[in-house]
């Protein structure tokens, strides 16, 4: 079962470079093993689905699955029902798949399988860039000398190592395997630099933030000196700009200068203006389950025009927004919020159990990776299966338990009894009490009858 884990995430973690891993015809390798692992996953769930769902909160399952329905209700106004329909069984498959992995394994067993998974592939696009630059680097001028690994764009290679970053940190700081830990967080920042990716090192520092946040959860001053230090600083830098004459933000036609460096978005302003023009036009239903980008009269023009193709927006919500519109938006926020909302509640307790931290840590990666990129109802996204993942942890009844900063007991461990003899082993004992602790106790348990 661990190795069906292990394929779900070696091929939810990008398209590979096609004279790596050729396509089968018109069926990509990527979606052919997800669904045949994640499919033998869902048949394995079946045979314990009924004690297995007990654990869940009815109305937490609802809430995900009522979003999802309504997601595949769309490929009624789809402009490509065939192809919507083959996509959305296979993302109904990786979605239940998650249902299975949270139920079946641990916390701990799942992330060390993701992490080794990730680590695996980190060093073998290492070792490809460095051994064979042809393939495993960046050969357009724009990018030339990237890494890019085993993978068809150095964004992908830059997009995995960026999860691995701040998973290994929670690994090391939470629950994990240590050393596992230590040697995946240093080899993906090391090949996280050389993809260059601008977007994965927003997403890596926003994770690796987040984990520190995490350790600091029950410390508010700090958060909130660090908060009060930023904002100082922030306006302190715009207010001298602003005195000498040099905006500290101008906006560009593809990039944003941020005090005079230059933060480019390669294309996709461009790409999201021409998104909003078509959600214009259909505001409210949008235009179906993947039923926009792949249609010639719809996003197809977006290569006549830019002279360049897309397979999405960059942006997750201006996705949502051309797949299901308005309402489905509306839906998306309303189940994100309600579970980030009990996640916030959680993570303030002095009892947590490490899967309400990893599900936190998620949710809040989630919301920012989809400003600059598409990861929302994709069926082979690393990112949406994580994201349904922790959605689930959340749903679970659970007795709340200690999470400290590093510890290697089970995910849910109620602490131990307070001991009076810890609790006093520091004080100096009184010349007035007895050596012999035995005769105390006799004294202390006397029976009633004993004591005439």
């Amino acid at each position: 079962e661990k190795v069906l884990v292990s394929i779900v995430f070696i091929f939810s973690s990008g398209l590979f470079d096609p004279s790596i891993v050729p396509d089968f015809g018109l069926f990509r390798i990527n979606d052919l093993f997800m669904s045949v692992a994640a499919g033998v996953g869902v048949s394995l769930q079946f045979t314990r689905l009924r004690g297995e769902l007990a654990k869940l909160s009815p109305s937490s399952l609802w809430a995900i699955f009522a979003f999802y329905g309504f997601v595949g209700l769309s490929i009624f106004w789809s402009h490509s029902p065939v192809s919507a329909t083959a996509r959305y069984i296979g993302f109904v498959l990786t979605t239940l798949w998650t249902l299975y992995a949270a139920t079946r394994f641990s916390l701990r067993e799942l992330l060390t399988i993701l992490i080794a998974t990730l680590f695996a592939m980190a060093i073998i696009s290492l070792v490809l860039a460095i051994a064979v630059p042809n393939l495993g680097t960046m050969t357009v001028d724009a990018h030339r000398g990237d890494w890019k690994g085993i993978y068809g764009h150095k964004n992908t290679l830059g997009r995995n190592m960026a999860v691995l970053t701040y998973l290994s940190l929670f690994c090391v700081l939470f629950s994990g395997p240590r050393k596992l830990g230590l040697a995946s967080l240093a080899v993906a920042l090391l090949v996280l630099f050389m993809a260059g990716s601008r977007t994965a090192y927003i997403v890596s520092g926003i994770g690796l933030f987040s984990v520190l946040l995490l350790v600091l959860r029950r410390r508010p001053w700090i958060i909130v000196l660090v908060g009060i230090g930023t904002a100082f600083a922030v306006l302190t830098a715009t207010l001298q700009s602003v005195i000498e004459g040099n905006p500290a933000l101008q906006l560009q036609a593809e990039s944003i200068d941020v005090f005079q460096t230059e933060i480019s978005f390669t294309g996709r302003f461009g790409l999201w203006q021409f998104s909003i023009e078509w959600i214009a036009k259909q505001p409210w239903f949008g235009y179906g389950y993947d039923g926009f980008w792949k249609i010639k009269e719809l996003g197809g023009q977006h290569l006549a025009i830019e002279g360049w193709g897309a397979n999405d927006s960059h942006n997750g919500y201006i996705d949502i927004l051309l797949q299901i519109g308005f309402i489905g938006l509306i839906v998306y926020f309303f189940v994100y919020f309600t579970f980030l909302f009990r996640s916030g509640l959680r993570i303030r307790r002095e009892r947590i159990s490490y899967e309400d931290l990893f599900a936190s840590l998620i949710l809040f990666v989630f919301f920012f990776a989809n400003l600059t990129e598409s990861y929302l109802l994709k069926a082979t996204s690393i990112f949406q299966l994580l994201f349904t993942y922790s959605l689930i942890l959340l749903s679970k009844k659970r007795k709340t338990s200690v999470a400290g900063n590093r510890r290697n007991e089970p995910d849910s461990q109620p602490p131990p009894p307070p001991s009076e003899v810890r609790r006093h082993s520091l004080l100096r004992p009184k010349p007035e009490e007895s050596a012999d602790q035995s005769t105390q106790e006799q004294n202390v348990r006397l029976r009633p009858g004993d004591a005439q």
